[in-house]
């Protein structure tokens, strides 16, 4: 199966498109592509990706009949209005990328993080004032998962902007987990601070998956940091390590 082929079906099992007894109708596919295409070229808005209707290179680059208006494609994403059908249209396409890597002797690592996505009309589903760069702002606040040695995003699921760092992120680790092909093996998971939960590490401990998860700076941490820790050079200049157990009150 071909990537234009697990776009076409995850696309069109998600999301009918409202005017597919036309004639002239666009098929999803065509619709994800110019989409696609408008991102690539730092398009912000659905009217920025229109834009292309006026340049007849598009269609004939990305092998579709030609660009969806904005409106258009307005009504292809007001089909996406459950997580349900978000799931059931980017799993099979997150599944299709992980299943295209190599098996890998010494496995590969997932990277666990979070990132706000700033909406100033603050109109979509899920945008709540939370915490971004500029200060508090409507945002939603996704859940990533990465696979680091290629830098490929298994797992994206979208949060409320005022959605903690961690919350939920035990059952899209669960999913992703379920739905890791055979021969894609995890040799473990990083995350930072914000995912350091007892209910996480406990996960990663039943399934035996190693983690490295940066801890938080509680006081009592930050007391033991300033005790009598024997701290090691490392061939990295600046830098010395030390080793503790720490047994936190969860």
């Amino acid at each position: 199966m071909g990537a234009r082929d697990a776009v076409g079906g995850g696309v069109g099992g998600a999301a009918a498109a409202p005017d597919a007894t036309s004639n002239n109708h666009l098929t999803p596919l065509a619709k994800a592509l110019a989409f696609t295409h408008g991102l690539l070229c730092e398009a912000r808005k659905l009217t920025h990706v229109a834009c292309f209707r006026r340049d007849p290179l598009v269609p004939e680059l990305l092998g579709i009949p030609r660009v969806a208006r904005a409106s258009v494609l307005s009504r292809f994403f007001g089909g996406f209005a459950s997580p349900g059908q978000n799931l059931a249209c980017f799993r099979p396409l997150w599944r299709w990328g992980l299943e295209r890597l190599p098996s890998r002797q010494g496995g590969y690592t997932l990277d666990l993080d979070s990132t706000r996505l700033l909406h100033e009309d603050g109109h979509q589903d899920g945008v709540r004032a939370g915490y971004t760069r500029p200060g508090v702002k409507p945002c939603l606040h996704p859940l990533l998962a990465i696979v680091s040695e290629v830098r490929l995003v298994a797992q994206l699921w979208l949060r409320s902007g005022n959605a903690t760092c961690g919350h939920n992120t035990t059952a899209c680790f669960l999913d992703r987990w379920d739905h890791l092909p055979r021969h894609v093996r995890l040799r473990g998971v990083r995350a930072d601070s914000g995912f350091c939960l007892p209910e996480l590490l406990a996960l990663w401990e039943q399934l035996h998956v190693p983690c490295v998860v940066v801890a938080q700076l509680s006081e009592p941490i930050k007391n033991l940091l300033r005790g009598g820790l024997v701290w090691t050079p490392t061939e990295l200049r600046g830098t010395d390590v030390a080793e503790m157990d720490y047994q936190t009150a969860g």
